[in-house]
């Protein structure tokens, strides 16, 4: 791992954001929608969780009767960070694919209502801007709508 002002660079990749520094990310939201929960009434909906760290704060918002949803990528589902080849920017993705572990844990989420629903990131570009191979300048989403259904009914049954 190799830090920088522009991220880390990972085994996949560049990441914008550790699992710590995404999970303080979202502490930090988490108190400013615990200290106005009870003065506003408003629903949230967290995108594209990508971090397991982030699930027990998730878990205990809901458990207080946080109005919340969260949704994950299946991308992130089925996808591991240790098993994309370096320099592989097809995978270059905000926030970006987590380890096998982290995998796994997500899957957890889902089961046990943590996380609400599996969605898609779609963001379609030409081949050239997402094949690159520079993780600084690679067009930053999954392309592969049409996969989505196909890998989530194959891993749930």
């Amino acid at each position: 791992m190799f830090r920088s002002r522009l991220g880390i660079l990972e085994a996949g990749g560049w990441a914008t954001r550790t699992d710590s520094e995404h999970a303080t990310t979202s502490q930090y939201l988490y108190k400013v929608k615990k200290c106005y929960i009870k003065l506003l009434s408003f629903r949230c909906h967290i995108v594209h969780l990508s971090s397991a760290e982030c699930l027990a704060l998730i878990n205990d918002a809901k458990a207080r009767g946080a109005s919340l949803t969260v949704e994950t990528c299946y991308h992130y589902l089925t996808l591991a960070a240790e098993e994309i080849p370096p320099g592989s920017t097809e995978f270059k993705c905000c926030p970006p694919i987590r380890r096998k572990n982290n995998q796994e844990k997500l899957w957890s989420g889902l089961k046990n209502k943590t996380l609400d629903m599996i969605v898609s990131d779609h963001s379609p570009c030409v081949p050239e801007l997402k094949t690159c191979g520079n993780f600084l300048t690679a067009w930053g989403g999954i392309s592969s709508l049409q996969f989505g259904a196909c890998l989530c009914k194959n891993l749930v049954e």
